[in-house]
């Protein structure tokens, strides 16, 4: 009696002895492919140059490491983003970059769940985050802007989050879809 194994996907196979099917087993995915929806709305802190502002989203991983940006808004400022550039490796943006906004609104970024080298991110926990200001930083340590992070599982189950409002940042809203073989 001949054995075979049939691949039926990346992560499935079956094991079948003659007509019978012996066993269904799947393998481990450690970089699953999707897609993080990430929505939120700024709201204005009475800075000097409120309500115009500049700001970025990006993620970073479970060590504080960013993988990538998502956007940056007001380019020019982008050196005013303080956390953001101490978190940021040396290299120009890898993000749609736009205008400075000249009203606080909401925004709407993707990730399609790779780094700024276009790879596949290994499933883990993570972090989306935005921060942005209405004045200059007038010294390297000093941060003016308001930041907002919230966390989220990637893996091979979609998700949908709302975390909480805040003075800042409200209408959050994180939605996470696996493109997973099961």
């Amino acid at each position: 009696m001949k054995t075979r194994l049939f691949l039926c996907s990346r992560a499935a196979a079956v094991i079948v002895t003659g007509a019978m099917v012996v066993c269904l087993f799947y393998c481990s995915t450690t970089a699953t492919e999707g897609t993080l929806t990430f929505e939120f709305e700024t709201v204005s802190y009475g800075g000097p140059f409120a309500p115009a502002n500049a700001g970025v989203a990006w993620v970073k991983n479970n060590k504080g490491e960013q993988v990538k940006t998502l956007s940056l808004w007001g380019t020019r400022w982008a050196p005013h983003l303080r956390t953001w550039q101490h978190a940021s490796p040396a290299d120009p943006p890898d993000a749609v970059t736009e205008a400075t906004y000249h009203a606080h609104s909401k925004h709407e970024v993707e990730w399609d769940c790779t780094d700024a080298k276009g790879r596949v991110v290994p499933n883990g926990f993570y972090h989306v985050c935005v921060e942005f200001t209405e004045e200059n930083a007038s010294s390297p340590d000093r941060i003016t802007g308001r930041l907002m992070c919230a966390g989220f599982r990637k893996g091979v189950r979609s998700l949908v989050q709302t975390p909480p409002d805040d003075a800042y940042f409200k209408n959050i809203r994180l939605e996470y879809l696996s493109i997973s073989p099961w």
